[in-house]
This record gives C-alpha cells, structure tokens and sequence, in this order.
C-alpha cells in the first residue's frame, strides 16, 4: 500500500500527503522533496539508468519521472515494485490531466492541487489507513510499531 505521495516538481513538493495518521513524515516536506529530488539526480551520474526503488528496513520508496514531475512514493514492504509504479503511473495521469493547464502558469500555490488527494481514493491508488499501525485511532492492529519514517531520516 502507498503510504505517502509526494510530487515533486524542481526540487520542491507541490503535493505531500500521507494516507493515515500512522504515515506522517513528521519532516519539513521541503527537506523531503529536496533530498528525493538530489538523490535522483544523483542516480543520473552513474548512467546506469534512472534510480527505479530505494529500500529501506521496514519501506520501499519508489521514483516515477514524468513530463518534469518525479513521482515518489514510499510504500509498504510487501508491494511490489511494478504494482507500485503502476499506481506511480496511473497517479501521473491522472495528476498532469486534472493540472496541466496549471503546471503550464504554476506560481508556486500548492493548495491548488489540495483535491488530487480524492481523487487518488476513489481511483483506487490509495487508501486511508492500512490497519497497521498505532498511531490512528481507527486502527485495527494497535499493536505495532511504525518506524518506517524515522528510519529513512536516520540513515540520512
């Protein structure tokens, strides 16, 4: 399951949003994108090709580039990579045909793009809340602990 989307346009998040409370970055959203946006470019100098997945202990973060927008998405372990980019693909359209025209004049406003988190939900990209994690309240397995966040800041 995706657990937070972030789109990325020039280094900088035009959309973060986490699906559940147990997902929250708990970090500077502009710190995030920076650095997944860095990495990526980073990846272009080995020109062994386009940095696909990064894995972390308890996540997956997956990269999906398109029309000047890197998609990323951290997901869970147990998600494949081609389910996720797949997902990762069908958000890019879904995002570039509701906000082209947007993107074309985009003057830095993300709250324009506040709405895509629905429209991600009812096509089934996302959900709220896998049931994994203590922190919602709604959760239906309030023993576990979510350490996925805190580890990707710690190794970096």
């Amino acid at each position: 399951m995706i657990q937070n989307l972030i789109i990325i346009q020039d280094g900088l998040a035009i959309f973060n949003e986490n699906f559940g409370d147990c997902h929250k970055t708990n970090s500077n959203p502009l710190l995030l994108s920076a650095f997944f946006d860095a990495l990526l470019n980073f990846s272009y100098e080995f020109e062994q090709g386009n940095l696909e997945q990064v894995s972390f202990k308890n996540a997956l973060v997956h990269f999906y580039s398109k029309d000047k927008l890197l998609f990323v998405a951290i997901s869970d372990l147990e998600d494949t990579q081609e389910k996720i980019i797949s997902k990762l693909k069908l958000a890019a359209k879904l995002f570039l045909d509701k906000y082209s025209e947007i993107l074309e004049d985009y003057s830095g406003e993300i709250s324009q793009f506040n709405d895509f988190r629905n429209l991600l939900l009812e096509n089934d990209i996302t959900q709220i809340n896998c049931g994994k994690y203590t922190q919602c309240s709604y959760c239906q397995n309030k023993d576990n602990e979510n350490t996925i966040i805190s580890e990707i800041i710690q190794k970096n």
